[in-house]
């Protein structure tokens, strides 16, 4: 058997049963935070909050001063972040004589936000009434630090899954399995059996026709294998959708559904970042996060587990066609290349996958880049960064 490399890493796969839970939570500008450090929360629980924008204007300061060049270093009154009254000076043209004297003024009460260009941005004061800008914990925990009034993070103990793919923003519901296995596709007939308010579990995939009937049923969220990228023409529905393996018709992996369906009956968050889709990070994908309660003794760093070096016994997954969502074990580590039907000779691995049969396990030679590491480790510790847009209400 050729020696086992040294220094091939494996992409770190964020599953794991137990982990230790760090959200931060951010207001987009300072404002008021609602808890104290060390204070239980609920995932539907508001935390902070501040007044939303008022007003925005854009003022062509370069062309009301008549001016050739869109440096306005020379010519503001007013500096970046400073309050402005309405009819107030933030710019002024000066010249040798009184009649030359040209003044830019700010046509709203607020704040100097943007100077660039030739041009500033002025943002209008809040008016009274006006709505509030709130963000809620997301996941049930207790606060574990508080920075000035804009971020609070929130410890947990619980499940992680990091998906791959999705849609929609942030939900949270009690966790239903809707499916028999991970192969099966959500259906409209899987739905009759949900919860309004539920994290509904399908297997393989789904169709606009089930987002349309989830969409009524007002569910806390979808759980899948995989999801067509038409869905991404579709308007957004008010529920987040999150694909643990990626585009296309690709069945949830085994370890993954076995899991979601272990914890069955749990309250579960789910939160999908703007423009999350393709080629995202670990700390980027789509989160599953299922609070359990208080960790187990003992800590581990975060990264010990992802920087450890590929080993024989390793368990794997691949996450790329033709074998995508495929669980396996490394069982040789080949230092030489090897040629694959595309004409490409990469290094990687020997993995052997499990059958649906009793013979004997199927190997395959699979690149490094189509694998990840699952990790299944009580004691891992996990630090997940996660901003809120905020949630308007009057």
């Amino acid at each position: 058997m050729a020696s086992e490399p040294t220094g091939t890493l494996l992409p770190h796969s964020r599953i794991s049963p137990l982990t230790r839970i760090r959200v931060e939570r951010r207001l987009p500008r300072p404002g008021e935070i609602l808890v104290r450090t060390g204070e239980p929360v609920a995932a539907l629980q508001t935390i902070a909050r501040c007044a939303a924008r008022g007003e925005i204007r854009v003022v062509n300061v370069a062309h009301i001063l008549g001016l050739d060049d869109p440096d306005l270093s020379r010519v503001m009154v007013k500096k970046l972040g400073d309050p402005v009254q309405a009819g107030e000076t933030i710019a002024a043209r000066r010249g040798t004589l009184p009649f030359l004297h040209k003044p830019c003024r700010s046509p709203v009460t607020g704040r100097l936000a943007v100077i660039s260009g030739g041009y500033v941005v002025i943002e209008g004061a809040p008016t009274a009434g006006a709505e509030w800008l709130e963000i809620l914990a997301f996941v049930n925990g207790k606060v574990a630090s508080i920075v000035d009034t804009r971020s609070v993070t929130i410890e947990a103990t619980g499940a992680v899954v990091a998906g791959a793919c999705g849609v929609g923003g942030e939900g949270h519901g009690v966790l239903q399995v809707a499916v028999q296995g991970p192969a099966e596709p959500l259906a409209l007939a899987d739905l009759e059996s949900g919860r309004s308010g539920a994290v509904l579990v399908g297997g393989s995939s789904l169709t606009p026709e089930t987002i349309d009937r989830a969409r009524e049923m007002k569910v806390g969220g979808i759980i899948v294998g995989s999801i067509g990228a038409s869905l991404l023409d579709l308007t957004p529905p008010p529920f987040p959708v999150v694909a643990t393996e990626g585009f296309g018709a690709q069945p949830m992996s085994p370890i993954v559904f076995d899991m979601l369906k272990r914890f069955e009956g749990h309250e579960v968050s789910l939160g999908v970042s703007a423009g999350q889709g393709t080629g995202a990070g670990p700390d980027e994908r789509p989160l599953i996060i299922i609070p359990l309660g208080s960790l187990a003794t003992g800590e581990i760093s975060a990264d010990s587990a992802s920087a450890a070096p590929a080993r024989i016994g390793d368990q794997v997954r691949a996450v790329r066609q033709p074998l995508s969502g495929r669980v396996g074990e490394i069982v040789a580590l080949p230092a030489e290349t090897s040629r694959l039907p595309s004409g490409l000779s990469l290094t990687g691995a020997q993995v052997a996958f499990a059958t649906n049969s009793l013979q004997e396990n199927e190997r395959c030679f699979v690149p490094w880049l189509n694998l990840e590491r699952i990790t299944d480790n009580d004691k891992e510790s996990s630090v997940i960064h996660r901003e809120e847009l905020g949630h308007d209400k009057r």
